[in-house]
């Protein structure tokens, strides 16, 4: 009798530890830290909330602010489109701004081209914030400037008068900056309205023209370069660069061709030129380009573009070349 005993209680023993054993690993299951999948391929990520938003921010400002560590507070509530997120910021010396990130490759990152640390009246926040976050901030749609007909007060001389000139009352083509026909330069430069960027600033590059023969007709094409900015007077409020190939020897501006950076990431600043050769055919530009991880002074990429021309007498871009 007492070996039945014996052996009910071991059977007793046993449920009872199998069933504590259960329990612990019920409640271990079910208080286990919690993870968040990132959103399949071409999904949208959720809006980050306050907290997460001023965290990558800070995260990210070094690389922003050339290896300075800035602690990024967010003000008020998060807005976000598909793919971006928008917040007013102060950063920890008291200076208030606001900041774009942008989902970009499964991680938000700090957009560094033409919408990065605008500090301007609030007025401006509207023609800088890009297409997907208008709506949501309330803005009215971005419009396109009405295109200019012809070359109004632009007068008709070569590209040599107009070197002459400082390219004062020149036109140039606005396209590289997002403007629709041709811009009036004056004294050098011109503010502009681009359709994507808002107010815009376009400025020549006076002195700095590059000359070679490509049509082969004995006489040299200009290349002038072009710059397009926010007018924030800041590294990340550069929109675009260009150079601009004129045809020689003629009364007039005729445009061979428009040459912009082709080696271009995105989510960082436009890419730059080291220089621009004018070929028979052809012209060779050398362009410095911006890594996700260079600082706003300093692209770290190396590429070359051929440009070459065509049937129709226009420059047109083949593939980059990395070199570096």
């Amino acid at each position: 009798m007492f070996s039945w005993l014996r052996r009910r209680r071991w059977w007793l023993l046993a449920g009872c530890t199998l069933l504590t054993l259960a329990l612990v690993a019920t409640a271990v299951f079910l208080n286990r830290p919690s993870t968040t999948a990132p959103p399949p391929a071409g999904a949208h990520p959720p809006c980050p909330s306050g907290d997460e938003f001023a965290a990558r921010a800070t995260e990210l400002a070094p690389v922003i602010f050339e290896g300075s560590s800035v602690t990024v507070r967010v003000d008020g509530a998060v807005t976000c489109a598909p793919g971006w997120a928008h917040a007013d910021v102060s950063f920890d010396n008291g200076r208030a701004g606001w900041v774009v990130l942008r989902y970009v490759d499964g991680t938000w990152q700090w957009t560094v081209d033409d919408y990065w640390r605008q500090f301007g009246e609030d007025d401006e926040l509207c023609t800088r914030l890009p297409d997907e976050l208008r709506a949501v901030r309330g803005c009215a749609a971005a419009t396109s400037a009405p295109p200019t007909e012809g070359v109004p007060d632009c007068g008709r001389q070569g590209v040599d008068a107009a070197i002459a000139a400082d390219w004062d009352g020149v036109c140039v083509p606005g396209e590289f900056c997002g403007v629709d026909g041709l811009v009036r330069l004056s004294q050098g430069g011109a503010v502009t309205n681009s359709g994507r960027w808002g107010e815009a600033h376009i400025d020549v590059f006076s002195g700095e023209e590059v000359r070679g023969d490509v049509d082969g007709d004995g006489t040299d094409e200009v290349a002038v370069l072009l710059d397009c900015t926010t007018g924030s007077g800041l590294a990340a409020g550069r929109i675009a660069r260009a150079y601009v190939v004129y045809v020689g020897g003629v009364d007039e501006l005729r445009v061979l061709g428009v040459i912009n950076g082709q080696q271009q990431e995105d989510g960082v600043l436009p890419t730059l030129f080291d220089k621009l050769e004018l070929r028979p055919g052809t012209a060779v530009a050398h362009e410095v380009w911006f890594r996700q991880s260079d600082m706003t002074c300093c692209p770290t990429g190396e590429a070359t573009t051929i440009w070459t021309l065509n049937a129709e007498g226009k420059l047109t871009p083949g593939e980059p070349e990395v070199t570096r």
